[in-house]
């Protein structure tokens, strides 16, 4: 929870200063850390070619209320097995388990 407080405050701090921001990494090209970014307000992903037609799907199945819904309850958990309980839960609810089961 504490990595996505500081990622959360990146992009408020941009946003309010009009700095366009970016992130690239792993986190981006995971179904939970892209519904996370995307809760934030971080409108520019960059990840590897592999993961990027899943995320586009993915990110059109999730409405940016969700996200931001998904995002407080992270931000409020004490572990990160609860943040992961969180979306997991989120994504089984929509049919969408099959992006965080092995081999997905």
């Amino acid at each position: 929870p504490a990595v996505l407080a500081a990622l959360n405050n990146i992009v408020k701090q941009a946003n309010e200063n009009a700095i366009p921001v970016t992130i690239c990494g792993e986190i981006a090209g995971e179904p939970a850390g892209a519904i996370l970014l995307m809760g934030m307000g971080y409108r520019r992903l960059s990840m590897n070619a592999f993961n990027l037609r899943k995320i586009n799907w993915l990110i059109r199945k999730v409405t940016l209320e969700e996200s931001k819904h998904l995002l407080s309850q992270a931000l409020n958990s004490v572990s990160h097995e609860e943040v992961f309980g969180h979306l997991n839960d989120y994504l089984e609810t929509k049919g969408l388990g099959g992006l965080i089961r092995a081999g997905a």
